[in-house]
Formats: structure tokens, C-alpha cells, sequence
């Protein structure tokens, strides 16, 4: 989701991904665009059973 600033679509993105994919872990990665490096990295959604 380049360039997303709207909270939002993130969220609505994040609650599909779970739907799809409800054994997985769900990781949101964020990038500065200017250095291109990455700046953070966090678990939204963890399993069930663990």
C-alpha cells in the first residue's frame, strides 16, 4: 500500500488479509520512501493457539 496515508484502508486491507488467511501471522511493514530502508515492523494478527 504505497503512499497510503488514509487509516482507514490500512485497517480495511488488515481485516481482509485475516479473512483470507486465518492460521497465519500478519505483519505490517513500514518503509521510508526517502532512504528506503525499513523503519518498523509489528505483528497485527497472531493465531489462534499461540
Amino acid at each position: 500500500m504505497f503512499e497510503c496515508t488514509d487509516v482507514s484502508k490500512v485497517l480495511m486491507e488488515l481485516e481482509e488479509a485475516r479473512k483470507a488467511c486465518r492460521n497465519i501471522f500478519i505483519r505490517i511493514i513500514g518503509f521510508d520512501n526517502v532512504c528506503q530502508v525499513q523503519c518498523i515492523s509489528f505483528i497485527t494478527y497472531k493465531p489462534p493457539g499461540y
